[in-house]
């Protein structure tokens, strides 16, 4: 069970005395609950900044904003001592059409329930480095492996370039999987005020929640535009690998896991630089416009449905990921980690982790098979 989960309950659970009061006289006796709503939306907020805004919360936010309100005049006649048992008939009726909605939450909550963590089969080195970079830019990096950090270690590195509806945690399950099997991995969060003119996106999790919002309402990022984000994507790139060669091996080969937007800018990257790199994979929705035939070293393209990787897939510089729409290649472990939000990108519930899983191994055979073809 997940904690987002659990942490909807528990706010619905803090609500259930609010509605059921006016109905209850027993509940009317008990003062306190006036002061529930607050409680439940100071929760919501913590939940927040603890694991950040997520699509499938936002129903239980709202209605918790909406009993706060609701129950705001109630709370200050409490707080100075008047009495707050005091209800209506209509009072009761507003009450019945809330526990509408609160049923209606409820079942949007576990119909959405984000999926069961990938649990890696052995034991996992995970660490959270905040770095200051440069004038107002800092970085929250997320290193996985077991691979103690001073410089000496030859141990591959591979880097995760998410899609800008990402984030550091955007492929957890790949992220493990490749540790699993001997990987430093590392992906990062900035906040920056200056790599976007839009002073809202200067926050990761608030550029995350308006750039995802804004694509199942429209289908397109929101208050931004292709050219600042490559922009921005280009020298998060930058900054990952200087980090990842700073601490665990200037002369460690380093791979790199892209996904959506994130892929133009390693495209053009490799391109431009085609030795800084053993490698690249772009996890892509089918229609992806970029070309990768100019890649130096060539690319393969596997499919969900195309079976195992091809023999010769380690001869190529880049493995193009991609796959049917309902899947949501670009958009992470969405239809595992933020289940509504896929359903409403026209995706479809990741059950079990099943393709996040799959994708994982299979960026693992490939980085293994490339390896193999650099050592020959």
């Amino acid at each position: 069970m997940s904690d987002l989960f659990i942490s909807e309950i528990l706010v619905l659970i803090l609500l259930l005395p609010v509605l059921l009061r006016p109905f209850f006289r027993r509940l009317q006796r008990i003062e306190g609950i006036a002061v529930l709503p607050l409680l439940s939306l100071l929760l919501c907020l913590a939940v927040i900044a603890g694991s950040g805004l997520r699509v499938t919360f936002v129903p239980v936010l709202l209605f918790s904003i909406l009993l706060f309100f609701s129950g705001l005049s109630r709370m200050a006649r409490l707080f100075v001592g008047l009495p707050t048992d005091l209800f209506s008939s209509l009072s009761a009726l507003y009450a019945g059409f809330l526990l509408l909605i609160f049923s209606a939450v409820l079942l949007c909550s576990f119909f959405s329930a984000p999926e069961n963590a990938y649990v890696a089969s052995g034991k996992i080195q995970r660490s959270i480095i905040a770095e200051w970079v440069s004038p107002g830019i800092t970085a929250r990096f997320t290193v996985l492996g077991q691979v103690p950090s001073g410089g000496s270690s030859v141990a591959p590195i591979v880097l995760f370039l998410p899609d800008i509806v990402s984030g550091a945690d955007g492929r957890t399950t790949a992220a493990l999987i490749l540790a699993e099997n001997g990987y430093t991995v590392v992906s990062a969060d900035f906040t920056s005020k200056t790599d976007f003119n839009t002073a809202l996106f200067s926050h990761p999790a608030i550029r995350r929640f308006i750039t995802l919002g804004y694509r199942i309402v429209a289908e397109r990022y929101a208050l931004t535009d292709g050219d600042e984000l490559f922009q921005a994507q280009a020298k998060e790139i930058i900054r990952l690998e200087q980090f990842a060669r700073r601490r665990y091996g200037v002369n460690a080969p380093v791979f790199v896991v892209s996904e959506g937007s994130g892929s133009r800018v390693l495209l053009a990257r490799m391109k431009a630089e085609p030795n800084l790199f053993a490698g690249g994979v772009c996890i892509v929705p089918q229609d992806f416009t970029e070309s990768f035939s100019s890649v130096p070293g060539g690319y393969r393209t596997v499919t969900s449905e195309s079976g195992p990787l091809p023999a010769d897939a380690g001869g190529a510089a880049v493995l193009a990921l991609t796959g049917d729409r309902k899947q949501l290649p670009g958009f992470g472990e969405l239809g595992a980690d933020d289940v509504l939000a896929a359903l409403l990108l026209g995706g479809e519930r990741d059950s079990g982790r099943r393709n996040a899983e799959l994708t994982g191994r299979r960026i693992a055979s490939w980085l293994a098979m490339r390896r193999n073809y650099e050592n020959k």
